[in-house]
């Protein structure tokens, strides 16, 4: 039934990698707009307080979808760190997506150049 449902493991651990790969690169792409919009912030004239909501809009959509795809990521890389071509543990991805849940945000210290 494993077989008929998902195909054989190298199958399997191909489209993996595959996804892998993808996810890479459209995070890659996200990353470009981030910067698009940030460039577009620091070099075009203030806006009125709907144009920058929706920067911040635009802004929110990319980080929500970056952070979305960076979760597969961990998990499918964590997968195939794992790989002996035989088996896969459990545990260790359990733990990689346990981890998700509990994951919180520390602010980086910014120095000013004034200072």
């Amino acid at each position: 039934k494993w077989i008929e449902k998902f195909g054989s493991c190298e199958d399997v651990f191909r489209e993996a990698k595959d996804r892998y790969e993808l996810l890479k690169e459209k995070i890659h792409l996200i990353d470009n707009d981030i910067l698009n919009i940030l460039h577009q912030i620091e070099l075009e004239s203030p806006k009125d307080m709907y144009h920058g909501w929706l920067l911040y809009k635009k802004l929110r959509e990319d980080r929500t979808k970056r952070r979305g795809m960076k979760d597969e990521l961990l998990i499918i890389g964590n997968v195939l760190k794992q790989i002996d071509s035989s088996c896969v543990s459990r545990v260790n991805t359990q733990k990689a997506i346990d981890g998700l849940f509990e994951r919180k945000y520390t602010f980086r210290i910014v120095e000013d150049e004034e200072e």
